[in-house]
């Protein structure tokens, strides 16, 4: 989206870093005046530049509150970077998905885009590993909700968020989150809260920190050491991770590219019980950065379960390397243990007190949000959609797809690895972002550009 593929070292020191905080207002809609309050104070404390983006009203008369002409107004396209714009679509504030319908491919290809609505999405766009990736995402609005008293209308109420879009830019790289401000006017945002008449950012401990699909094997060192930073500042009361276990050494994808399996074991990658055993440093590494407290929930995701497919294929008997732990994982599995859990415990001789091992199908709540979910499995065996979940969950924050996606309460989480691991070719939409919880029960998406989370 905003980087190269492969990301870079974050340099020392770089050009001038520009600050936005980017809302929608519909014309003749009552402003939400303790929201625009508290996004005024915000802006001054940490020197941003407030856009409004402006929305058809109902009637073709409908003026835009003059409170708001004091900030900028932006009527058209406006360019934040060379690979970033403000695109004028005139979506209707009614529209129920405001990136729907030919928007991505009138975009421009080496773009993405902010698009005015009273909805916050994000859905990035499939582009090629070498080029930069485009994403489409919307703002949420600083008025009130101003729809007719009809079907369409009364579903346009209860998706409304009264909100931003924060954007920081540096040069050429841009990041952004989702600013969601309460009814009093308070705003959490990155660990902060900040209330309208407050004179500093005040620390604020999360809730829940939820990573991008981990894949020990395939981790970015930069977002590995990014996700240690966010853990020790942010302070999560609980972690969850999904792909722990990559899988390399057991992958039934691979089982017949011998030379891929040549490669693997030349690099000593075919050894299972030196992949669980990386699979506990990953996890003592992660329990080590967050507080005594902190709780670690793994849950169960389809890369754990290449390791259940191998046991329950007997291959461990024509594998001699992995033979020996093959069997005792065979035996665990037979008393119904996690055959992950145990062999993590099997190759480093430890159990660590404060993880987790969820069970398919066992739920997680944290603030109604559903957590216990990988992502990947759909109704009556099908492959879960963004639809599907919606549905299922209402609230839900999921993995697998390596792409994040928000669709009002449903959101993934993007993949903690390389953008460019050998086994993608062709388009990709990948990028690496978590998602957290704050205090208030909202859920804010963290995207990683450069190995930083924020410039």
């Amino acid at each position: 989206m905003i980087a190269p593929k492969t990301p870079a070292k974050p340099a020392a020191a770089g050009p001038k870093i520009n600050k936005y905080l980017i809302t929608a207002a519909q014309r003749g809609a009552v402003v939400a005046q303790p929201q625009l309050a508290g996004l005024e104070n915000y802006a001054k404390l940490i020197g941003a530049q407030i856009f409004i983006l402006p929305l058809d009203g109902l009637n073709d008369s409908d003026m835009l509150d003059p409170v708001l002409t004091k900030h900028t107004v932006i009527n058209g396209n406006y360019e934040l970077t060379r690979i970033l714009y403000i695109r004028h679509f005139n979506v209707r504030p009614q529209a129920v998905n405001p990136l729907g319908g030919n928007i991505a491919r009138q975009v421009a290809a080496t773009k993405s885009a902010i698009i005015a609505s009273p909805k916050q999405f994000l859905k990035p766009c499939a582009n090629g590993l070498s080029a930069l990736s485009k994403t489409l995402v919307s703002t949420g609005a600083i008025t009130e909700p101003h729809y007719r008293d009809n079907q369409t209308g009364n579903v346009a109420s209860g998706d409304h968020v009264i909100g931003a879009l924060y954007v920081e830019t540096q040069g050429e790289l841009y990041n952004l989150r989702f600013i969601q401000i309460t009814d009093t006017g308070a705003i959490y945002d990155l660990g902060n809260r900040i209330k309208p008449k407050s004179k500093k950012l005040t620390p604020s401990t999360i809730d829940t920190l939820v990573l991008g699909d981990w894949h020990t094997r395939s981790i970015c060192p930069l977002v590995r050491t990014a996700t240690r930073r966010m853990i020790q500042t942010l302070k999560p009361k609980h972690l969850i991770v999904h792909d722990l276990f990559d899988g390399t050494s057991v992958n039934h994808h691979e089982s017949l590219l011998a030379v891929t399996r040549a490669l693997r074991s030349a690099a000593s990658e075919l050894n299972l019980k030196d992949e669980l055993f990386d699979c506990g440093t990953e996890l003592e590494f992660l329990q080590n950065s967050g507080s005594p407290t902190m709780q670690i929930h793994v849950v169960k995701s389809n890369h754990d379960e290449f390791l259940d497919r191998y046991l329950e294929a007997g291959l461990h008997v024509k594998d001699p390397q992995n033979y020996v732990i093959g069997s005792a994982l065979v035996v665990a599995m037979s008393k119904k243990l996690d055959p992950l859990e145990e062999g993590i415990y099997m190759a480093t001789g430890k159990r660590l007190p404060r993880v987790h091992f969820l069970h398919r199908d066992q739920d997680f709540y944290r603030y109604n949000w559903q957590l216990g979910a990988h992502g990947d499995l759909g109704a009556n065996g099908s492959k879960a959609s963004m639809a599907q979940l919606e549905v299922a969950y209402s609230k839900s924050i999921t993995g697998h797809k390596h792409t994040p996606e928000i669709m009002r309460n449903t959101i993934v989480v993007g993949t903690s690895t390389r953008l460019d691991p050998r086994y993608v070719k062709g388009l990709s939409s990948w990028m690496n972002a978590h998602v957290l919880i704050q205090p208030n029960g909202k859920a804010q998406m963290i995207l990683i550009v450069d190995g930083r989370y924020e410039f």
